[in-house]
This record gives C-alpha cells, sequence and structure tokens, in this order.
C-alpha cells in the first residue's frame, strides 16, 4: 500500500536456477506513479430494481468516485435526490465530465435516450476515452440501441426475437472462458482469494438477456452456464475496446447476490475494478484541460505507438482550429519532432503517431496554441522478445498453449519423454464425413440429366 502519492520503481527477482539457460531474465523492474483521483459516473436506468440500487451503493460508498444518477421513472417523474440529475445530459460538455458512464434497462426513445444524447455518448466513448457499460433489464429496451449510434459499442448482438430474456427457475452462474481466467477484471484484488476459483461458489442468477453472439473484435470473459444456441454458450460477460474508450457488457441482473453472506467482499471490488480499468486510459497523463493517451501504453521496441491528445481551451470548451505540437526524446537521446493533425469526428481531439525505436524511457512533450498548454509524459518502452536461432524458445507462450488445449510441455532437454508419451498415444479414429447429395452441384444435374433423357423418350416414342 504506498503512503503518498508519487512515483514508485517496483523491482521484482527470483534466484537463478542452477544450469538456467538465460540467467539475464530473472529480474523485473517496473515504473509506476500512485495518483488520488476522483472519478466519475453515470449510471442510467428506468425503475430501481435490485441491481441498479446495489450498484448505485456501492459506487456511493467508494471515496474515489463521485457518483451522479438519472432514473427516468417511465409513466412519472424522474428519480430526485442526492446525487440524482433531473434528466440525461444534453450536450457535449456536460456529458465530458464523467469517466464512465452505465446503462441500465433503457433505451432510445419518448422520455429516454435521443439519437443526439446517443451521438454523444458514442463520442465520448471513442474520442474522450471513457468508459461504458450495458446492464439490459427485463423490459428489454437496450434492444432499441443495435438502431442508435451507440450499436457498434454493444460487445454482443442481442437476439431480437426474445427482447425479455430468459428467466429460469433454478439460478445459472458465470461460467470463466479461457480469456476470463486470465483477465485482471476477474481477478478481485483484496479480496483475499488465491485464485479464480471463488467464481464457482458465487451465488447465481434467474434472470439473464438473450444474447445471439459476441460481435468480432469482442473478449468474452465469462458463458451463461446452462444455456446455449446455435453459436455455442452464450456469452454474458464480454469487454470491447471501441476507439480510445472501452465497453462492458453484464448480461445478468444478478451481482447484487453476491453480497449473500459476504457483504460487500465480491460486490464492491468488482464494480470498482470495473469503474477504474473503464477510466484508467483518461488518466494516463493530464493536467487542466489536456490529456495525452498514448495506445499501447507500454510499447515494446519496433512497435507504432498512436498518441490521442484531448484539448480544451481557456473557457473549457474542446479547441477547435488550434495547433499541437509535440517531441519525443527516446532513450539513447534523439530527438523526434511530433505533428498531430485533428479528428475530423471529434473536436478538441488531436493524433500523430511515431515508432519506438529502442528499449527504455521515452519522454514526451506536447504544446497547444493558441491555449498554451503543455504536458509531458514518460513511456516504457519493453524489450522485444523474439525467438532467435539457436537460442533456447520463449517457453512461456508454448507452456500456456499446452494448459489451454490440456496437452504437455516439457524441456527440450527431455525430448525423449515426449517421444515416448507419443508413442502410447491410441491410434487415431477414422473421420466420417457426411456428404449431403441434396446440395452436390454434380448429383443434380445428374438426376436433371436422367429426366431429361426419359421426358425426351417419353415424346419420341408418342407417350404423352
Amino acid at each position: 500500500m504506498p503512503p503518498n502519492e508519487g512515483n514508485y520503481e517496483l523491482k521484482v527477482s527470483v534466484q537463478e536456477v542452477q544450469g538456467e539457460s538465460l540467467p539475464g531474465n530473472n529480474e523485473r523492474i517496473l515504473s509506476t506513479r500512485v495518483e488520488n483521483k476522483i472519478i466519475k459516473a453515470l449510471i442510467v436506468d428506468s425503475f430501481p430494481r435490485w441491481e441498479y440500487r446495489f450498484l448505485r451503493n456501492a459506487l456511493d460508498r467508494d471515496p474515489g468516485i463521485d457518483m451522479k444518477c438519472v432514473l427516468f421513472h417511465p409513466g412519472i417523474a424522474p428519480g430526485e435526490g442526492k446525487g440524482y440529475l433531473p434528466g440525461f445530459p444534453n450536450t457535449k460538455d456536460e456529458l465530458a465530465s464523467f469517466d464512465v458512464v452505465f446503462l441500465g434497462d433503457v433505451g432510445l426513445g419518448e422520455n429516454e435516450l435521443s439519437e443526439e444524447q446517443c451521438q454523444n455518448l458514442d463520442e465520448l466513448i471513442r474520442l474522450q476515452a471513457s468508459g461504458l457499460v450495458f446492464l439490459p433489464g427485463r423490459r428489454g429496451r437496450q434492444l432499441t440501441l443495435t438502431n442508435s449510434p451507440i450499436s457498434d459499442l454493444l460487445p454482443i448482438v442481442y437476439d431480437p426475437q426474445k427482447p425479455t430474456g430468459l428467466g429460469t427457475s433454478n439460478q445459472s452462474k458465470l461460467e470463466l472462458t479461457a480469456r476470463g481466467k486470465d483477465h485482471w477484471l476477474t481477478n478481485l484484488r483484496g479480496a483475499g482469494e488465491p485464485d479464480r476459483q471463488f467464481w464457482d461458489r458465487l451465488p447465481g442468477f434467474h434472470w439473464s438477456a438473450i444474447v445471439s453472439k459476441s460481435r468480432p473484435g469482442s473478449e468474452v470473459l465469462a458463458v451463461h452456464s446452462n444455456f446455449r444456441n446455435d453459436w455455442g454458450r452464450m456469452p454474458t460477460l464480454a469487454i470491447r475496446y471501441a476507439g480510445a474508450g472501452k465497453t462492458l457488457f453484464l448480461g445478468s441482473d444478478g451481482a447484487w447476490r453476491w453480497r449473500r453472506g459476504v457483504e460487500d467482499k465480491y460486490h464492491y471490488r468488482f464494480w470498482s475494478q470495473v469503474v477504474r480499468w473503464m477510466a484508467h486510459g483518461r488518466y494516463l497523463a493530464e493536467k487542466e484541460g489536456i490529456r495525452l493517451i498514448p495506445d499501447p501504453e507500454r510499447p515494446k521496441s519496433g512497435e507504432n505507438v498512436f498518441v490521442r491528445c484531448i484539448v480544451l481551451d481557456k473557457a473549457g470548451f474542446p479547441l477547435e482550429d488550434g495547433e499541437v505540437d509535440g517531441v519525443i526524446i527516446h532513450p539513447r537521446g534523439q530527438r523526434e519532432s511530433l505533428r498531430f493533425t485533428a479528428d475530423e469526428e471529434g473536436p478538441g481531439v488531436y493524433l500523430t503517431s511515431f515508432k519506438a525505436r529502442e528499449p527504455g524511457d521515452l519522454r514526451m512533450e506536447v504544446k497547444t496554441f493558441p491555449a498554451e498548454r503543455e504536458l509531458g509524459m514518460t513511456l516504457k518502452v519493453e524489450r522485444q522478445m523474439k525467438e532467435k536461432l539457436g537460442q533456447p524458445v520463449v517457453s512461456r507462450d508454448l507452456l500456456q498453449l499446452a494448459r489451454l488445449t490440456g496437452g504437455k510441455s516439457v524441456n527440450y532437454q527431455e525430448y525423449e519423454e515426449v517421444t515416448q508419451a507419443l508413442s502410447f498415444l491410441p491410434a487415431p479414429q477414422a473421420v466420417i464425413q457426411i456428404h449431403r447429395l441434396r446440395t452436390d452441384t454434380a448429383w443434380g444435374l445428374f438426376l436433371f440429366g436422367l429426366l431429361v433423357i426419359y421426358w425426351t423418350g417419353r415424346k419420341l416414342a408418342g407417350m404423352i
């Protein structure tokens, strides 16, 4: 636990093993900065269902989160009280202050979200590096978002035939995928769990949104334990990177049940990690009125780094028709000038890119005109770990592949063990392939030819 804000250097080292092939990789140094940031979150829903109530309490009690709510209450006046807004922010400037937005059982329509508000929300995620969480409900209003400007932000594809979702008397659970077992979001730091087996012990849910499949480019972290469709196991927890921002989909409304018997041990920590993970990109490097967002955050030597600069003028509005210049100082001291170009899709957003030449600390400094804002940041460029001819391979990836496929990975010096294990494998089973004649073009032409001969013969024989 860091005692104060500031820069910290972490060092991890392991003892050298006798006969080790690569003794030079037993140490890793990481530089990081600790800051006290207040993340601004917005929760939008239609009715105060249990998922909404417990999520609101979790964020409201987090000292690092400034939470606001919008409760539409169809048929009556919107919700009022501490932390409530009279309506969804109507302008880009009002919405730009929020780092994370939670969308509950709301959609596109009268007394809910408008086309313009959805467009502003889309630009907030793509251009301003904010996060968006989809939390569907039993009304099925989120299906209307598939025809809105934020449709491409959805990590999944809803089933339009079943808008009210799937309800079961027996509870179902979230089953982590191979990607989910390694992702940072599923490892609840501080919960005291040595591994991710606690996900199997969490209370389940009785309702979930019906999803056809995940969208290309999305990462599925968990699937429904019981429900399958034509595409396989139904995604229930999925994430997606969209522009500079991120989106998350949780298809069940039973996360509040995780509090049973343990209070906030899992529920609060999960949503706390979600909020901080989504807002992370906005706070990599920032001062008043200017932000720098590099992608990737920890590049490797030889990789291209894409930089997004978000600038506000002295009045706090996006800087239009301005100039943004930058310079980078490579680890060996070489200087390189950067020229930012304005992003046509979003005012106040400027883009550039460069190539990380060698490993080490890379310094970047940016100046803007006429707003006269300056900002600098340091990137840690890592060394490329490429396999070289005649040297030992990087076994970490091969070991992970063996674990995922149920195989085995051993050192190259134990090759006799591998060959012996292969010799005891059973003979492969014969592969049976079913050839459907009704879909075969040649077979259809053959049948057509027989019919032509048959009817032609009847005609020649005088049989009508």
